[in-house]
């Protein structure tokens, strides 16, 4: 069932934007039951306007599939290094509010992370203290580029098409997020809707050339959609031609002293059979529910869903036992430049309650729960994480990597603050402000 419903939404997908497809198949579907309805025992003009209509809607139709297949066998793609390109890019000397808020690039545990530690350390004291900052959404919703459209089929069907994948609608980060947005309260998040197809025809692609198969002539290059390949720069969020979807991960402490980590199953879409936060994955629209327009309980938000989802925790059961804080955000260029945004929780139950359900065993192998921490001291916990690390290397995740060197960061800045975020501290003290 789950792939007849990935399919179905892959072909409408393709087909959204060729609207005599649409029309084609809609045909096709009417004039189907006109003729499933009719009887022809009495032959007359409205049967043969079904007839007809259902053989010319049933050739068309097939002309389509034959057109998509042509598509797809016309093309084939080349990889190329990562680092050839990656590790050349810079960032704009023209962009002065992102140099202000002290926007690097760097090489982080094999991937090129663009980042700033100011800027994640204003999204924790502002999300810690519960400050509020607004975001607006754009009605628009983001459509891939036009020299991409020709070739959608192809990077679905032959590029993606081992995996499991469903077309889920997204929200996407539309502008950069800088000190000067996050501290002008006048000023807004902005954010807009898209989907996952469309996220997998552009920051999923970054390192491949599509090339015609008769002359090789390379007709897209996934570089180009967030790097300016002429200044080798990286081109701001609102410059960017990629979908970019938020990605949330949020790393969870039990009651009872473990840290949770979760596998990905070997079909899940990203990082298969690789250790992964407690809860990862993308920010949906359910997320902006209950978010009361503010940007940060809206990404909380996203991070807590996950993790309910992947550990099988019903809503009403973590309700009011759970405490949750930004601590860093970044853009993967590996992945087109895509915006992912980095949370620490709490949560007041314990590592035997997490039980993975049947429905997410199709992304999640299993819920390791046995790596026990030390929270009386900040020092030892680093250095059992990073003895983790050495022994899980190879077996890690690029999101679980690039969040465990934002979590040292953010120990060695706020070691006290942390062991009473994962003692369970600050959930005490939240609940008792309301009550």
């Amino acid at each position: 069932m789950d792939v007849l419903k990935g399919k179905l939404q892959l072909y409408f997908y393709l087909w959204k934007n060729k609207g005599g497809f649409i029309v084609n198949f809609a045909i096709f579907v009417i004039s189907t039951y006109m003729s499933w309805r009719k009887d022809f025992r009495t032959f007359d003009t409205y049967s043969l306007i079904s007839v007809v209509t259902f053989v010319i809607s049933f050739f068309l139709l097939l002309n389509d599939f034959k057109n998509l297949r042509r598509i797809r066998m016309s093309y084939f793609y080349v990889e190329t290094r990562k680092d050839d390109i990656l590790s050349k890019v810079k960032i704009g000397e023209d962009e002065k509010s992102v140099k202000d808020s002290n926007y690097k690039i760097q090489r982080m545990k094999d991937s090129y992370v663009y980042f700033s530690d100011d800027v994640n350390d204003f999204l924790y004291c502002m999300s810690k203290n519960a400050i509020k900052k607004e975001y607006e959404l754009t009605s628009q919703k983001y459509e891939v580029p036009e020299k991409i459209k020709e070739i959608v089929p192809y990077i679905l069907f032959d590029i993606h098409g081992s995996k499991i994948i469903f077309n889920d609608k997204k929200i996407r980060l539309a502008a950069e997020i800088t000190k000067d947005l996050l501290v002008d309260s006048s000023k807004k998040i902005r954010l807009g809707y898209t989907d996952y197809f469309s996220s997998l025809c552009t920051n999923e692609i970054t390192a491949v050339k599509i090339c015609k198969e008769n002359d090789e002539q390379v007709i897209y290059d996934g570089f180009s959609l967030f790097i300016n390949l002429k200044k080798m720069t990286l081109k701001t969020l609102g410059e960017s031609e990629c979908s970019n979807h938020i990605g949330t991960a949020t790393l969870v402490f039990t009651k009872d002293k473990k840290m949770i980590i979760t596998v990905q199953s070997p079909k899940s879409a990203q990082n298969a059979k690789k250790f992964a936060p407690s809860g990862s994955g993308s920010a949906d629209i359910i997320d902006l529910i209950n978010s009361e327009g503010n940007f940060f309980k809206f990404l909380i938000n996203s991070m807590e869903r996950e993790f309910r989802e992947e550990c099988g925790i019903s809503n009403k059961k973590i309700k009011g036992k759970i405490f949750t804080v930004l601590i860093g955000y970044c853009r993967l260029l590996e992945r087109g430049g895509k915006p992912e945004f980095f949370g620490l929780s709490y949560v007041d139950l314990e590592s035997k309650e997490l039980k993975l359900q049947m429905k997410e065993k199709k992304y999640i192998s299993y819920i390791k729960k046995d790596i026990a921490i030390n929270v009386s001291s900040p020092n030892k916990f680093l250095s059992d994480v990073e003895k983790f690390v050495r022994e899980n290397d190879g077996e890690l995740s690029i999101q679980l990597k690039i969040y465990i060197e934002f979590l040292k960061k953010f120990i060695k800045k706020h070691p006290d603050e942390f062991i009473k975020i994962v003692n369970g501290d600050y959930l005490k003290e939240m609940f008792s402000k309301i009550n």
